[in-house]
């Protein structure tokens, strides 16, 4: 936060924020990836959160090797519209 004698502003992003903008981008996002690239450890619940501001976004399970060699099931989630969400954060 800055905070000045007339106003406070947000200079970072939320984590919603970053989530809400790499899907919307295009890209798709799982635990890993909003780990190592974004240092989002609850993926999920931002995801459920965006959902919940009206925001469409789609989940698909994937399968990835385990270290050890095994199959592994993960949520993979991407943006799957372009139109405006219904509910805007500030209305909450």
């Amino acid at each position: 936060l800055v905070v000045s004698k007339y106003r406070t502003r947000r200079v970072t992003m939320t984590q919603e924020e970053k989530v809400l903008s790499c899907l919307k981008e295009g890209r798709k996002l799982n635990c890993m990836i909003a780990f190592r690239e974004l240092g989002i450890t609850k993926l999920a619940t931002k995801v459920s959160t965006l959902k919940k501001w009206g925001h469409p976004i789609t989940k698909k399970t994937i399968v990835v090797p385990t270290r050890y060699g095994k199959a592994s099931h993960i949520a993979e989630y991407h943006y799957s519209g372009s139109e405006q969400p219904v509910q805007s954060q500030l209305d909450l």
